[in-house]
């Protein structure tokens, strides 16, 4: 069975559905049910593609970052 994007990215991450969904500032209940759907929204997938990059999803998101990595300061 082909695991869920939200799976994947955990397990990319080294991250269990806590960890993912603090990353993310949404509730594990969130994460579970969009499995449970088999759909995932778009805001949730581009901020799994951010974790993925290195950018703070919240920052770029808001528009306030490009592309910094996250955890990193800009100049």
């Amino acid at each position: 069975m082909k695991k869920h994007v939200i799976d994947r990215v955990a397990l990319d991450l080294g991250l269990d559905e806590a960890g993912l969904s603090k990353r993310l500032d949404l509730s594990v209940r969130a994460l579970r049910a969009c499995k449970r759907q088999g759909w995932t929204p778009l805001y949730v997938k581009l901020s799994l593609a951010a974790l993925l990059a290195g950018i703070d999803p919240d920052k770029a998101l808001a528009g306030q970052s490009r592309f910094e990595p996250a955890g990193e300061e800009g100049c």
